[in-house]
């Protein structure tokens, strides 16, 4: 079966050396493109490398010490074992999304773990630094039908994948993960709603 998206660790960066709150009105990666040109991971780890240690960072916890996380991106560009000390003891253990967000819109976090269907990245006009080497991997979802029912059902194999193709790119989902996270609108809602506009309700 097939999908029409993927979900992507991503690093959302903020108000990177600010304290003035009118940066927060610009979106995105402020402060760390005016202060450092910084739009992507390589960038990041180059400015971390030349000394530039100072900086907070809010994940879950388990992904702080994952070799797909924040310690293996950090092990991933060579970051010096000392630097890495310093970035790992400034590091915040944060599990809310929600509130690693809303701390990313502060001058006290620099940098966030996100995922690229969060709705808050375009609540706070946030922008993802750009990952070209594909450090962190993708989600991929794909819907499960027992065996049994998709033999007796062989129909809803195709109307599974028809699914995908209408949820387009991670904006797009974030527009819909929006719609419950933020609008507090009921799922089911939602899911019917979008089905309905792509046609297949």
């Amino acid at each position: 079966m097939g999908v029409g998206f993927a979900a992507a660790t991503v690093v959302v960066a903020g108000a990177r050396f600010a304290g003035d709150p009118s940066l927060l009105t610009q979106g995105g990666l402020w402060g760390l493109v005016a202060a450092l040109g910084i739009d992507s991971l390589s960038a990041l780890a180059s400015a971390v490398k030349a000394g530039d240690d100072d900086v907070t960072v809010a994940v879950e916890s388990d992904f702080r010490d994952r070799s797909d996380g924040w310690r293996g991106f950090l092990d991933s560009y060579e970051v010096p074992e000392d630097v890495q000390s310093a970035l790992i003891e400034n590091t915040r253990t944060v599990e809310n999304t929600e509130t690693r967000y809303e701390q990313i819109t502060t001058p006290d976090v620099d940098l966030i773990q996100g995922l690229t269907v969060d709705a808050w990245i375009d609540v706070h006009d946030l922008d993802i630094l750009a990952d070209p080497d594909n450090f962190f991997p993708i989600y991929n979802p794909a819907p499960m039908v027992n065996g049994r029912t998709a033999t007796e059902h062989p129909e809803l194999i195709d109307t599974l994948d028809a699914i995908g193709p209408t949820l387009g790119d991670a904006s797009e989902m974030r527009k819909l993960v929006r719609q419950v996270k933020v609008g507090n609108k009921d799922p089911r809602i939602v899911a019917r709603e979008h089905l309905a506009s792509s046609g297949l309700l």
